[in-house]
């Protein structure tokens, strides 16, 4: 988990907004991602850590990570997970304004980076709990236990698209 809270510190310095005029695209991103942020918070009582994403002359990357003192099932998790990738997708992909600066188009699972840290309360004895969920390059990895390991026994990784298929049965089509 230190682990965790460590890159996400990393994370937030690296993204700072600098003092100069933003970007035109940066703006659209953030008339989308705030909005979102704010539904997603109190839909699923999550606490914003903080936001960014790569901005290299386009929009390639967002990154948003938040904290919650709920502690999910597996399923739980993985439901709430494929909720707001899936918004956060659609929501860029169907903004005619914001398509020119897509660095892709449509927007993808490894567009999207959504970071969420649960409680880390050894009093809840739930099983298959999760503790951390984070997606990289399109897969999502649940970290499932409380201890600092990147020990690939305590995660469960799957692409976007599978969770997707197990949430709701169908194919992902963006």
């Amino acid at each position: 988990m230190k682990y965790i809270i460590f890159l996400c510190s990393i994370f937030m310095l690296f993204f700072a907004c600098s003092e100069s005029e933003e970007p035109y695209y940066i703006k659209l991103s953030d008339n989308i991602l705030k909005p979102f942020s704010q539904k997603i918070q109190k839909k699923y009582f999550l606490r914003p850590l903080g936001g960014g994403g790569g901005f290299m002359d386009s929009v390639n990357k967002i990154y948003l990570a938040f904290t919650s003192s709920q502690a999910p099932t597996l399923d739980q998790c993985r439901k709430e997970y494929v909720e707001m990738v899936a918004e956060l997708l659609s929501l860029y992909n169907h903004n005619e304004e914001i398509r020119p600066y897509l660095g892709n188009y449509p927007f993808k699972a490894e567009n999207v980076n959504i970071l969420i840290l649960y409680s880390t309360n050894p009093k809840l004895d739930i099983p298959d709990r999760v503790y951390s969920v984070n997606m990289h390059f399109g897969e999502i990895s649940f970290h499932m236990a409380d201890i600092d390991s990147m020990d690939p026994k305590y995660y469960i990784r799957e692409t976007f698209e599978e969770a997707y298929f197990k949430v709701y049965g169908k194919e992902w089509k963006p």
